[in-house]
């Protein structure tokens, strides 16, 4: 027989394959390890296990994008026991940045409540996302945070944090927590920039009277920029009359810019939104019932102390609220150093509004913008815009807006809708402003066009004069006695062309000595200058005691106070017997100029307002005069409005009444009775008509009025006979009379015509 001797049958890799080599050359055990030697399981580090029902703290190990906050030990879901050490764990090991939630979604999505009795802190940490996995919103459905720690403490502290969203959870600070969620940068230990942050789809409610939902920045002055809080519900839970509570809070960081708050809903608060400082977006949002008690709380839906970049207040609602816009607690003091832009919002407090306060109250700054915004029809909301404090210097751009009631309509075209581009004399400015209480307080606008309203008191002659105003203007106004409800308007007296009121004589009010006096005799005299025209030289007034050589060391200061309606004063030397010893006119200066004691130019203005009346001032250093003579007559006082003015009234009413004690000239009118003599249009031609009986068939009439044509020559007479039909005739006696004939004593109707 053969025999086989060490001979086999070999298997090679090509036939079995690298599966085949795992199954026939490795046991597997059942938890996946290798042999003895424990290995992990896929997205956990060698050595650890994965917790899956909050008995193991495995959630630091976790490598999966989503980390479930019921992973964590110490956690508790049922909001029973405490939480905040287990989380202050995993977020706050400040000073060490162990980025345990950087990048990642830590989800709250199978919690009912949790409880805090201490601060959380979520620090060092950069691009994620705490979900409560649903919307709160007014419902207030989202993950509920309870607090039961020390009074007005912090519910969520978030410091260094960047690029990150908090979602879907219903913060319940109740009677005792101070603040729902405080963003910072502040503490030792920071990382990470705290910008770029999103607050989205939350409520905040408390009742403590002091309770703040977000407060943005409290402590930092560098960065906490760009935070977003949006689609969510703001409620101040403590009574009207006792809260004192802020919806969201900005403040301490100059750097707190383009925060952005949109389609919130803030109800009971104090403030719904309070800025320090920063700069901020509140768009869309709906307030209701804040500012404190109804009708006499002092706080607002929006207060701004201060602003380093312009703020934008767009398409918001009020209903019920006490103020609008608060200017640092309408103090009359600082002011933002932005424009704020206040578009498109609505109003309608339903008589909660505290009518010692304007609505919006606009005080100091560069400047506000308001276009399309709107209000209810309410009677009793007359201070609207403008400020309790009177005059602040502060232009007011007002466009397209709709006033609670007919006082605050648009006054220049009667009460019929209009905007401010309607006009072009206004150019574009127009303002609400209260002229004062009472008769020792009539401020001033400080705008090119203005419309007052006097709330108690009587005024007499109130004048609008010499204001330090963005458009460098004079205002007048018409002199006149007016009682507490009278509303007073007028327009700027530098508007070129536009010279509404005589300007008065001014009166030199002293002429004294700067430097070294001495014995010289020196006299000066004042004349104002309006938009058109000048006044007439005021009485001179004399000094003895000028030093014999005027200068700059030694030299006349001449004092004058303002009067109405003036934009420049020139000063002239009537007489001088020291050097220079020329006469004339030495010198003008604007009416906005007003130079102090010292060798600069003071900032303060001259001012007349009731109670406080600068005089201005003007130095003759040496000067050298003019030879020109004092002008001896009051050219002012002529209205001329360039272009074409179109006047539209009820029927039957006369579109224009002059009165004058001299005839009109120059005065060109469409639809009027036209004169044409030898078949061409005259310019110049008068009308005269009257009756007059006859006796025994003639008389002769003479014109009354001191009417007088230029001549006999140039008119002519028709008359009819008004008793019956008879003829008669009129023949031009001479400038100033007619001859009459007819019958009887038939009474005449007798025209003449020409010029």
């Amino acid at each position: 027989m053969r025999v086989m001797v060490a001979r086999e049958i070999r298997k090679t890799l090509a036939a079995i394959g690298f599966a085949g080599i795992a199954t026939l050359s490795f046991a597997q055990n059942h938890n996946g390890a290798k042999g003895e030697v424990p290995a992990a399981p896929n997205g956990v580090r060698a050595g650890f296990t994965l917790g899956s029902n909050g008995a193991d703290s495995a959630a630091i190990h976790q490598t999966k994008a989503v980390l479930d906050v019921r992973d964590i030990s110490g956690v508790d879901c049922t909001g029973v026991a405490d939480s905040s050490a287990a989380l202050n764990a995993l977020t706050g090991n400040a000073p060490v940045s162990n980025n345990a939630i950087t990048g990642r979604t830590l989800s709250f999505g199978g919690c009912a409540s949790i409880k805090l009795s201490n601060t959380w802190l979520i620090k060092n940490q950069a691009g994620f996302i705490i979900d409560g996995g649903t919307r709160s919103g007014a419902a207030g459905k989202g993950v509920a945070i309870t607090w039961s720690g020390s009074a007005s403490g912090v519910m969520i502290d978030m410091e260094y944090v960047d690029g990150f969203q908090v979602q879907g959870f219903n913060l319940q600070g109740n009677a005792t927590a101070g603040v729902g969620i405080q963003i910072d940068k502040n503490g030792a230990g920071g990382i990470w920039n705290t910008t770029d942050g999103r607050l989205v789809n939350n409520t905040y409610q408390g009742a403590n009277p002091n309770w703040i939902g977000v407060s943005i920045s409290p402590v930092s002055i560098v960065n906490v920029e760009d935070m977003r809080v949006e689609d969510s519900v703001f409620y101040c839970n403590a009574t009207r009359a006792t809260t004192a509570a802020i919806g969201i809070k900005v403040g301490g960081s100059v750097n707190a810019k383009n925060e952005i708050f949109k389609h919130n809903n803030f109800t009971s608060c104090f403030y719904g939104v309070y800025q320090g400082t920063g700069s901020m977006q509140v768009r869309d949002s709906e307030f209701e019932n804040n500012g404190g008690t109804c009708g006499s709380g002092n706080g607002a839906d929006i207060r701004v102390d201060g602003n380093t970049d312009v703020d934008i207040i767009d398409g918001n609602l009020d209903e019920d609220g006490t103020q609008g816009i608060n200017i640092n607690n309408d103090s009359g003091s600082g002011g933002p150093n932005h424009p704020i832009v206040i578009t498109n919002n609505h109003s309608a407090p339903y008589g909660c509004q505290n009518t010692n306060h304007y609505w919006y109250n606009l005080w100091g700054g560069p400047g506000y913008i308001l276009e399309g915004d709107s209000w209810d029809a309410d009677s009793n909301l007359v201070k609207v815009i403008g400020s309790t404090h009177g005059n602040p210097g502060t232009p007011i751009y007002t466009r397209g807006l709709f006033y609670p009631n007919s006082t605050f309509n648009s006054w220049w075209t009667h009460n019929q809708p209009a905007i401010a581009d309607d006009l072009n004399i206004m150019n574009d400015k127009l303002m609400v402003y209260g002229v004062g209480s009472s008769i020792n307080t009539p401020y001033p606008s400080p705008l090119l066009d203005f419309r007052a309203y006097v709330a108690t008191g009587n005024f007499d002659d109130l004048v609008i004069q010499n204001q330090a105003t963005p458009s460098g203007g004079t205002f007048l106004i018409k002199h006149q006695q007016g009682v507490a409800g009278t509303e007073m308007f007028g327009w700027d007296g530098s508007y070129p062309g536009i010279n509404i009121a005589q300007i008065p004589t001014p009166a030199v009010l002293s002429v004294s000595q700067g430097g070294t006096t001495g014995s010289t005799n020196y006299s000066y005299a004042v004349v104002a200058y309006g938009p058109a025209g000048n006044t007439a030289g005021s009485p001179t007034s004399n000094t003895a005691t000028g030093n014999a050589t005027l200068s700059r060391t030694n030299y006349n200061l001449i004092q004058w106070y303002p009067v109405a309606g003036a934009t420049k004063y020139c000063i002239w030397r009537m007489a001088s017997s020291g050097t220079p010893s020329s006469t004339g006119n030495i010198g003008c200066m604007s009416a906005l100029q007003v130079y102090a004691y010292s060798k600069t130019v003071s900032l303060g203005y001259a001012s007349n307002i009731g109670c406080c009346t600068d005089s201005f001032r003007f130095r003759d250093t040496g000067l050298a005069g003019d030879s020109s003579a004092l002008p001896s007559s009051n050219t002012t006082g002529t209205l001329s409005l360039p272009g074409q003015i179109t006047s539209t009234l009820a029927s039957g009413t006369a579109p224009l009444s002059i009165t004058s004690s001299t005839p009109v000239s120059h005065l060109t009118l469409n639809a009027h009775p036209q004169v044409y003599e030898a078949g061409v249009l005259t310019t110049s031609e008068k009308i005269y008509t009257n009756t007059q009986a006859l006796t025994g068939g003639a008389a002769t009439h003479t014109f009354t009025n001191s009417f007088r044509f230029t001549s006999s020559h140039t008119f002519g007479c028709a008359c009819t006979d008004q008793t019956a039909a008879n003829a008669c005739r009129a023949v031009p006696a001479s400038a100033t009379a007619v001859t009459l004939t007819g019958t009887g004593s038939d009474v005449l109707w007798l025209q003449c015509t020409g010029h």
